[in-house]
């Protein structure tokens, strides 16, 4: 088992019951839905931006608008669909 400290961690993306917790250039797989770690981490600087994707707000380089659709561009080149209120999603990210 491999612990991560929670502020190495980008992002994490939902697989069914498990989570993908991806630090940097490493992926670990945790048996544990997107759902519960949301509610775990919720002292902590991330935000659900989609069904799939907690974002650690720390990591956030910028947002870009496409054609209508916005994308959360973090430090570590993952580019994010952003499916949540982008107003409340714009908010926490100012916040911090």
């Amino acid at each position: 088992m491999v612990v991560v400290p929670v502020e190495r961690i980008d992002w994490i993306e939902s697989a069914d019951n498990y989570a993908l917790i991806h630090e940097g250039r490493n992926t670990h797989i945790l048996r544990e839905t997107l759902t519960r770690l949301e509610l775990r981490l919720a002292q902590s600087s991330f935000l659900r931006i989609s069904r799939q994707a907690l974002v650690n707000l720390a990591c956030v380089r910028e947002i870009q608008q496409e054609a209508g659709s916005h994308h959360m561009v973090l430090a570590c080149g993952a580019k994010l669909p952003i499916t949540r209120g982008i107003r409340e999603v714009l908010a926490h990210v100012e916040a911090d």
